[in-house]
């Protein structure tokens, strides 16, 4: 039973500690870390988080796309051409990934047999635009063409006080054939 006789002193520091002040998160370089687009720390902010976000749209392919050959994509913003992107299934060490680095054609499963690749979709880091098309071909040949009003929300992953600016974000589903 003398084992027991810290248990009181132990109590104590475990409820002492709870009352104290929370931690004050820096960056490596002594100020506030940030991440593109928001979700980043605004100084040095006590108690805050450093969760990023990946700001723009998510477009997800649906199905994923997964016949071999050569693919070129085309993004339209507001009635005005933007992008140009071209991706090959199976995938290779080279892809001609896209015209702006704005916008990225998604790969998937470069380390699995090659029936197993595919281009399950697209991140576009806009935040503006009314109307988005999106057309993908595959040797000439259509296989998604669509258009959708993007529905951006804005989120603080770290709570308002601690991101300098808010992750604007929007997805949306392209049907592919």
């Amino acid at each position: 039973m003398t084992h027991f006789r810290f248990l009181p002193f132990l109590l104590l520091s475990v409820l002492s500690a709870c009352g104290s002040d929370p931690p004050i998160i820096r960056a490596p370089d002594g100020g506030g870390a940030s991440g593109s687009g928001g979700g980043g720390l605004g100084g040095s902010v006590s108690g805050c988080t450093a969760i990023g976000c990946p700001t723009g749209i998510d477009v997800r392919f649906d199905p994923p796309i997964t016949v071999p050959g050569a693919y070129s994509f085309v993004v339209v913003i507001d009635g005005m051409g933007v992008a140009h992107c071209g991706a090959s299934l199976p995938l290779t060490g080279v892809q001609r990934g896209c015209s702006s680095p704005e916008y990225i054609v998604m790969l998937s499963g470069s380390a699995l047999p090659p029936d197993q690749h595919s281009l399950p979709g697209m991140h576009l880091t806009v935040t503006t635009g009314t109307s988005v098309t999106i057309m993908v071909q595959r040797s000439g040949v259509e296989v998604a063409n669509t258009t959708f009003s993007p529905n951006f929300m804005s989120s603080y992953p770290n709570g308002q006080r601690c991101d300098i600016s808010p992750c604007i974000t929007a997805a949306a589903v392209v049907p592919t054939h």
